[in-house]
């Protein structure tokens, strides 16, 4: 996003971040009714202009009859989070350590011309005057065309091909540092509209620099500075970081942001010290200021520093932070919601679940991490007592305003709220419904991986097959399954990156450069090696993720056959007058409204029976069921 939370009977891959990009969370949800959900929930929302209905399910839960007498207290002495450990079992999130920017294989592979293009010292020649020579003509040469173009004798398309002649001609000579060379094919690129070409000869000159912070390469770290601010090329950068090294100064134009990418090449190099010194040396002053703060953090929490990850992460989200740089209102929004979800999974994991719940629900509705906090949220609800709080999350996060959602441990959640309430059998509807929609994926994926033994590329092949529109019959895969892996924050990182370099690649090879076909034979040889290079990682990333979902179904699978015996076992337990595991049972559930965090200008009604959802209710449902232990309920 790419921070690492041990995972709840699994390692479900929950990587947040992205470098702010993300498909839309919303969408336009069918028309279609659906039968009501199990226990009739109230709603607190803000009234909306217009209902959205529900498309129709397979199975609805069963409507619990009872209704709610009283509020009554938050169970002081029997939570979930507290006993019972057979059945609960608590949920624990995982996420990357960067949220904001998913990691990537940070090498860049070189073709052997570029090879040739890193710099050959002339005291290692054996005929260093040949070299000088040679060195002599190439940088007269390369003036000359500067000149000319200065003078007004050539345009920019006579530019870029004296440019790719020299190119051309001296790229196998002795000693040459073509350094120049490509720092002016840079500055070409990105005005011909190759941002991402320019970016890759923009940092070879640096590389091939005699000196990579002298002046004589400062145009190429503006270019370079320049295309980050609308582009992603985070990969470069730090690749860049890492090839040149820390001399105790920084480059120009960069300046103090630069020690943010030094930060990332040390932290991959798994120098976790060197790294959090390093982010803090980055000013409010710095357009990466948060970025920054917000990786240090991460850092802080992945290393037991709690009090200084909380302290740091609340800089981000504290309005009173003198923040000096020009960083778009927009974004900075974006970097409070990334930091308040990541407050939400610290304190969830201290357990101190009320602060988990303020901070989940303190994320935005437009962000692309919304239904991550509202899902998470559900969980906290759960273990901090408020089981009608965590069934209502869960209605909102199995509403059509969020399609193609592939998230069985909904039902599971669901059943456990159900079991702890002594509700069995709701919950016994609840786990029918997981069986029901996902027993056959489970193992419709297993078998599927094991027959295919997908490597990267087989696994590219197989993604872009899907997209063609490719039917599940010729996948040998249900296509829902496969288009919700491929929805994941990892994924879409990688599409992305992917697309935006084939866009360039479609681009010159349709219009060239400056409109001219000549002289594109090795920027099309790069791009097209650089978009295999990017195939290949898309292919990799999506067998983790599908390999990753299909241990989450198992133990998701094994977790709801234990709950189904616990189930059976209550049951009997219930008839012969007692209760499995009482003393963690709940015998008393908060109806309070007013959960910390929860909003203040609220107005509660009953939820429709016909499967509407409105968007202002998304969020703050609150079903109204009552436990069904053995044991009296306080008033």
């Amino acid at each position: 996003m790419m921070w690492v939370m041990t995972r709840w009977l699994a390692k479900n891959s929950w990587l947040l971040a992205l470098w702010l990009m993300s498909e839309p969370l919303l969408a336009q949800a069918p028309k279609k009714a659906s039968p009501a959900p199990a226990a009739k929930p109230a709603v607190t929302a803000k009234p909306a202009a217009a209902k959205v209905k529900a498309p129709a399910k397979k199975a609805a839960l069963a409507a619990p009859k009872a209704k709610a007498k009283k509020a009554v207290a938050a169970p002081k002495k029997a939570s979930p989070a507290a006993a019972a450990k057979p059945v609960v079992v608590k949920r624990q999130f995982e996420a990357k350590k960067t949220e904001i920017i998913p990691k990537a294989p940070l090498e860049t592979k070189l073709t052997k011309q570029q090879q040739m293009l890193q710099s050959t010292p002339p005291e290692k020649v054996s005929d260093k005057k040949r070299a000088e020579e040679n060195n002599e003509r190439f940088l007269k040469a390369l003036a000359s065309v500067k000149n000319r173009y200065k003078g007004g004798e050539l345009n920019n398309r006579d530019v870029w091909n004296n440019l790719a002649k020299l190119f051309d001609l001296f790229s196998d000579g002795v000693g040459l540092n073509p350094s120049e060379l490509l720092q002016a094919q840079a500055q070409m690129l990105y005005e011909a509209g190759f941002p991402f070409l320019s970016a890759k000869y923009a940092s070879w000159s640096i590389l091939t620099a005699r000196d990579p912070y002298a002046y004589d390469v400062e145009a190429s770290w503006r270019l370079l500075n320049n295309i980050a601010r609308k582009r992603q090329i985070h990969d470069i950068l730090i690749h860049l970081a890492r090839n040149i090294g820390y001399q105790g100064k920084l480059p120009p134009i960069f300046g103090d942001d630069w020690y943010y990418f030094i930060a990332e090449a040390m932290e991959r190099l798994g120098k976790d010290e060197e790294a959090r010194a390093t982010y803090a040396k980055v000013g409010p002053d710095q357009r990466y200021y948060l970025a920054a703060r917000y990786q240090l953090g991460v850092s802080y929490y992945l290393n037991g520093m709690y009090e200084k990850s909380v302290a740091t992460l609340k800089e981000i989200t504290d309005p009173k932070t003198p923040i000096k740089s020009d960083i778009p209102g927009m974004r900075k929004r974006q970097y409070e919601d990334y930091a308040y979800s990541a407050l939400g999974r610290v304190f969830y994991e201290k357990e101190n679940y009320l602060a988990s719940i303020n901070n989940y629900r303190k994320v935005s509705r437009t962000s692309p991490i919304f239904y991550d906090a509202l899902f998470e949220q559900s969980w906290a609800f759960f273990l901090a007592g408020y089981p009608n709080h965590s069934l209502g999350a869960l209605h909102s996060a199995d509403s059509p305003f969020f399609p193609g959602r592939f998230n069985p441990e909904i039902s599971i959640l669901r059943t456990m709220n159900y079991y702890w309430m002594c509700r069995y059998d709701d919950a016994r509807t609840a786990l029918a419904e997981f069986i029901e929609q996902y027993a056959d994926p489970i193992t419709e994926l297993g078998r599927f991986l094991d027959r295919k033994n997908l490597k990267s590329d087989t696994a590219y092949q197989l993604f872009e097959n899907l997209i063609t529109g490719v039917s599940s019959e010729s996948l040998g895969i249900s296509r829902d399954l496969l288009e919700s892996v491929s929805r994941s924050d990892r994924m879409k990182y990688a599409r992305d990156r992917l697309a935006t370099v084939v866009k360039e690649r479609d681009q010159l090879d349709a219009k060239g450069i400056f409109g001219s076909k000549q002289h594109i034979s090795f920027p099309q040889k790069m791009l097209a090696e650089w978009v295999d290079e990017l195939q290949q990682d898309l292919g990799s990333v999506y067998i983790v993720e599908l390999e990753a979902l299909r241990d989450q179904f198992r133990d998701l699978r094994s977790q709801a056959d234990f709950l189904y015996i616990e189930l059976l076992m209550s049951e009997k337990e219930q008839v012969m007058g007692r209760e499995l595991h009482a003393a963690a049972k709940m015998d008393k559930v908060s109806q309070k409204l007013k959960v910390k965090g929860w909003g203040q200008a609220s107005v509660p009604w009953r939820g429709s029976t016909l499967g509407e959802y409105w968007w202002d209710e998304i969020g703050f449902y609150i079903y109204q069921v009552e436990p069904r232990c053995k044991g009296e309920v306080e008033e």
